[in-house]
C-alpha cells in the first residue's frame, strides 16, 4: 500500500458533490493513495498564497463508466477570501481512478479534448514524464499510470494572479503531487 504526501482537485466540477468522511483513496492497481498526502498543507498554501487549513477529503462516483474521483481540497483560513462573499479560494487535487470508457487513456484524451473546444488547453511537453495539459482556468491535468490527477483553483478572482502565474502556480503543485503517486 502506497500513501503519497499531498493533495490537490481537478476543476470546480468536483465539488459539486458532497464530501465523505475520513480519508480519499483512490483504487489503483499500485494500491490505494491518499490524496490528501500528494501535496502538504505548506505547499497547498504555497500555490494560493495565503494559509490554508488541513485538507479536506471527498469521494464521487463519475458518471457513465468514467470511475472514481478522489479529491482533497485545501481552503485558505481567513473567511471571504473567495471571488463571491462568505467563499473562500481554494485549492483542489483529485485524482480520477477506475475509468473504463474504454481506459484511462481515453478518458484523459476526451477531457484534453474537451478544452480544446473551448480553446482553453495548453499542451505541455510531460510531468515527470507523464502526458499533461494545462486548461486556461488553471488547472492541469495528468495522466500517471491507471488515473488521472487533476489540480485546480476554486473559487478565485482571475485578477488575482496573472494568467503567467496561475499556470505556474498549478503546474509547480501538480509536480509536486505526481511525485507522490
Amino acid at each position: 500500500m502506497r500513501l503519497p504526501q499531498a493533495m490537490t482537485f481537478p476543476g470546480a466540477c468536483a465539488l459539486a458533490v458532497g464530501a465523505g468522511a475520513g480519508t480519499a483513496t483512490a483504487q489503483t492497481p499500485e494500491g490505494p493513495t491518499d490524496v490528501c498526502a500528494l501535496l502538504t498543507v505548506d505547499e497547498a498554501a504555497k500555490t494560493i498564497g495565503q494559509p490554508v487549513s488541513d485538507g479536506t477529503p471527498s469521494t464521487r462516483e463519475l458518471s457513465g463508466s468514467q470511475g472514481t474521483r478522489d479529491s482533497c481540497t485545501w481552503e485558505t483560513q481567513q473567511a471571504d477570501t473567495g471571488i463571491l462573499s462568505g467563499t473562500r479560494l481554494q485549492l483542489v487535487a483529485s485524482l480520477q481512478s477506475n475509468c473504463a470508457n474504454p481506459d484511462p487513456k481515453a478518458c484523459f484524451k476526451a477531457d484534453k479534448q474537451v478544452a480544446r473546444g473551448k480553446h482553453e488547453e495548453k499542451d505541455l511537453k510531460k510531468i515527470g514524464g507523464h502526458e499533461a495539459f494545462y486548461e486556461y482556468a488553471g488547472e492541469v491535468e495528468v495522466l500517471v499510470g491507471s488515473g488521472i490527477l487533476n489540480v485546480h483553483f476554486n473559487n478565485f478572482n482571475t485578477n488575482m494572479f496573472s494568467r503567467k502565474s496561475f499556470e505556474r502556480r498549478t503546474l509547480d503543485a501538480a509536480k509536486q503531487a505526481e511525485k507522490r503517486l
